[in-house]
């Protein structure tokens, strides 16, 4: 029977620890304030948060020239903080059948200048023609209103 008590003390230490812990993450001057990571935390100190899923919040575009020659896709916040962002969709679509109830599917273009709320991995590689760098690999995209 004490081992059982001893248990559920750890697990009653524990609850009691959490409300500190996310007072903490969200104090204003965390990076991580709500859960959501800043554009200015990733461009600055992306390498903390390498292998680690975040939330994002930004305007998502095109650094490069043209959008199917030369697409660098980046997500910026207001200040012109940015990190690069992998595409995870298609650019284009062939043409298909239109049908009553049936929406087509996105490509990458329906969010480009748009403020969008990414959950996306943290990583470290080469990406077309930028070379080596930090980006978001996208797990989850929304249009924000």
């Amino acid at each position: 029977m004490t081992h059982t008590r001893s248990h559920v003390f750890l697990l009653a230490l524990a609850v009691s620890a959490a409300p500190a812990c996310a007072a903490e993450k969200s104090s204003p001057s965390n990076p991580e304030s709500n859960g959501i990571v800043t554009v200015q935390a990733l461009s600055t100190q992306a390498q903390r948060y390498l292998g680690q899923t975040v939330r994002v919040r930004g305007t998502l575009e095109n650094a490069g020239s043209n959008y199917f020659t030369d697409l660098r896709v980046q997500l910026r916040d207001e200040k012109g903080n940015a990190v690069a962002v992998n595409p995870w969709l298609p650019t284009s679509l062939p043409p298909g059948p239109k049908r009553p109830g049936v929406t087509p599917p996105q490509t990458l273009s329906n969010y480009l200048g748009k403020q969008v709320e990414l959950v996306a991995e943290v990583q470290h590689g080469e990406m077309q023609k930028t070379g080596p760098v930090y980006f978001l690999k996208v797990k989850a995209a929304e249009i924000l209103p």
